[in-house]
């Protein structure tokens, strides 16, 4: 394991996580007292439950880490309620539709390999919806869209297939 990442992921867990203690510090900054025990000049309390917390985060060598795509070109607008599935037959996510910051719906579809988003343009497309339901079909080997809302506020039962 990277000692970078796992540090990062104990500070993620002492930042967020769990109150920190140091006695005698005269901050009561998480990043002075952080600093301070790093460089060995104060003691942290640490309870049973925040070593069962570190161990955890420290055993799953998974941490989240923020992408910075904004501002990129193409990258899908700001959205909420959309609909995204990983489709393995193409090896990426897919995001369809949402809603956007106006209050419109959306009805654009999206793919993100890993570093880069595209933008798909299909024959024929759903209406515009939010609160999608989206998942990969192995038998099918593609993706499976159902319901949502419509522009007009109602809702949808129609079934959509991504075709491969």
């Amino acid at each position: 394991m990277n000692p970078e990442g796992a540090a990062a992921r104990v500070r993620a867990v002492l930042d967020t996580n769990i109150y920190i203690a140091a006695f005698g510090h005269p901050s009561g900054s998480t990043a002075k007292l952080w600093s301070a025990a790093l460089t060995g000049q104060y003691c942290l309390l640490i309870s049973p439950p925040m070593i069962r917390e570190l161990a955890k985060v420290l055993r799953s060598g998974l941490c989240w880490q923020e992408e910075r795509i904004q501002g990129r070109i193409p990258s899908p607008s700001a959205r909420a309620n959309h609909a995204m599935a990983y489709d393995a037959n193409i090896g990426q996510v897919v995001l369809f539709g949402g809603d956007s910051p106006n209050g419109g719906r959306l009805n654009d579809t999206w793919t993100w390999n890993g570093t880069t988003w595209s933008q798909i343009e299909t024959s024929f497309t759903p209406s515009a919806r939010s609160g999608a339901s989206m998942n990969y079909d192995p038998n099918f080997k593609g993706l499976v869209l159902f319901g949502g809302f419509l522009a007009d506020g109602s809702f949808t039962n129609t079934t959509w297939l991504l075709v491969p």
